[in-house]
């Protein structure tokens, strides 16, 4: 299985708690820049196997949240999101879980969570 680590503040130089934690917990997650970055990836191209994107964004970062939901609508088929941030409003996880392939764990509960997302998403 490919995991993809897509950080929404990926210009900050220090990784966060639940970042360094994903890292050294989920054997070969790969780090990458975009959504775009992700999907260029060979392994991704195949489709030998199923992708898990996980995406950390900063708290009040809408636009990230908007493009979250437009790829896990456009690429259902082909990858899973898990969106990891401190709380979320109901409605924003409505929009995420509707999708079919997305959804939240919470970064305070840290990687237990994400990782039994992963889990039940194999």
């Amino acid at each position: 299985m490919n995991v993809f680590l897509v950080r929404g503040s990926a210009d900050a130089k220090e990784r966060t708690a639940i970042e360094r934690e994903l890292l050294a917990k989920i054997p070969n997650l790969a780090e990458a820049s975009s959504f775009r970055s992700v999907f260029e990836q060979e392994s991704v191209k195949s489709k030998a196997e199923p992708t898990i994107i996980l995406v950390t964004i900063p708290p009040g970062e809408g636009r990230y949240f908007d493009r979250m939901i437009e790829v896990a609508t456009a690429y259902k088929n082909e990858v899973f999101l898990i969106l990891i941030s401190d709380e979320i409003s109901a409605s924003d996880y409505k929009r995420l879980v509707r999708t079919g392939a997305a959804d939240w764990a919470s970064a305070k509960a840290g990687s237990r969570e994400v990782i039994d997302i992963i889990a039940r998403v194999q």
